[in-house]
């Protein structure tokens, strides 16, 4: 009886996120095989200011170049993203320190995220650090949603890029940026302890839809 216990207790959060966040089927009538062309704007940069305390990182910046893509009829269009972060003269990890998934960039938004150094991380204190974004825009058939799984059978990419900056500390943030991220700052780096047991040790402000630490999912108990 007592072995029972854990799989009605994953029952029953199973079913109270199913009905919190509805998982809408894949579109019946999404036919990938009919395409259309279609002009998205796709990012061509992004933003990074670092000192010996934070790095602020800012995705989906302007400009967003026009790009026209042929689509598959009503698929749906995504973008994910991942978010490397190595010592300069290193070798980029095959780990992530940060992935995002969501819809695509719109002009006048973007997202923000705040790293820390750490001497035995790959933002080491003091030393310059490659910051490179890997971009790829997809279409599928399945409707996005809480914890949006979107390979399947019709997934297809679409567009890909890489951003690339090289960054190196500097005595202070310009002033409207150190406005902007100071109260975070403030209640994240003390105590930092959170931030530490996180993979990519990164802290997502609002902007973004879906933020993943590195390689991480939600997985229900069995």
């Amino acid at each position: 009886m007592l072995r029972a216990i854990p799989f009605f207790v994953g029952c029953v959060i199973a079913l109270h996120c199913q009905a919190q966040f509805p998982q809408p089927p894949p579109i019946a009538d999404a036919n990938p095989a009919l395409r259309a062309e279609q002009e998205v704007r796709v990012p061509t940069t992004f933003k990074v200011f670092r000192t010996a305390k934070v790095m602020v990182f800012y995705k989906d910046c302007e400009p967003l170049k026009p790009t026209k893509l042929l689509v598959g009829s009503k698929m749906v269009l995504g973008m994910s993203t991942k978010l490397y972060i190595y010592p300069v003269g290193g070798v980029r990890s095959a780990k992530p320190t940060q992935e995002s998934l969501g819809g695509l960039p719109r002009k006048g938004t973007r997202s923000r995220s705040l790293f820390y150094p750490k001497a035995d991380g790959p933002l080491v204190p003091g030393k310059p650090c490659i910051v490179e974004l890997d971009v790829v825009i997809f279409e599928t058939d399945i409707p996005p949603q809480h914890m949006w799984g979107p390979e399947s059978g019709k997934y297809k990419v679409l567009w890909r890029t890489t951003l690339q900056q090289k960054v190196e500390e500097r005595p202070q943030l310009p002033e409207d940026i150190r406005k902007e991220v100071e109260p975070v700052m403030m209640t994240t780096a003390t105590p930092n302890q959170a931030l530490q047991r996180t993979p990519g040790f990164g802290v997502q402000l609002p902007g973004a839809a879906l933020i993943r630490p590195a390689q991480s999912r939600h997985v229900l108990p069995p």
